[in-house]
């Protein structure tokens, strides 16, 4: 332990290790809706046209052109009809973007998607 903390610490090659600490203590106050309040108070943007690459490994790509200011569960419900699957449910599918999942109540600018990014 090199700053007398367990926050760091290196092993027996000479590798340094950083310990979150909330790993070493249980968290008190720890607010995990902190980032969902940050998101949805985010200001809302012009509206902008984008081309988003929609990933699935068992339909395969599917290109959609929408506004940044749809709802997810909107942008959710437009899959599934550019799908053309009937038996998909759109409040079954999750979606991910930039290792965040798309939160149904958000909007697309929410998660600074940009024009032809690739959601999974």
């Amino acid at each position: 332990m090199p700053q007398n903390s367990l926050t760091l610490c290196i092993d027996e090659t000479g590798i340094y290790y950083r310990v979150p600490i909330c790993l070493i203590n249980d968290p008190i106050s720890y607010d995990a809706d902190y980032q969902a309040q940050k998101l949805k108070n985010k200001k809302q943007p012009d509206e902008v046209q984008m081309k988003l690459k929609l990933r699935n490994a068992a339909k395969g790509d599917v290109v959609m052109e929408m506004s940044n200011l749809i709802t997810i569960e909107q942008f959710k419900q437009d899959y599934v009809a550019k799908v053309g699957d009937d038996s998909l449910d759109y409040k079954l599918i999750r979606f991910f973007a930039m290792g965040k999942e798309l939160k149904n109540d958000l909007f697309v600018y929410s998660y600074d998607i940009i024009n032809e990014s690739t959601v999974q």
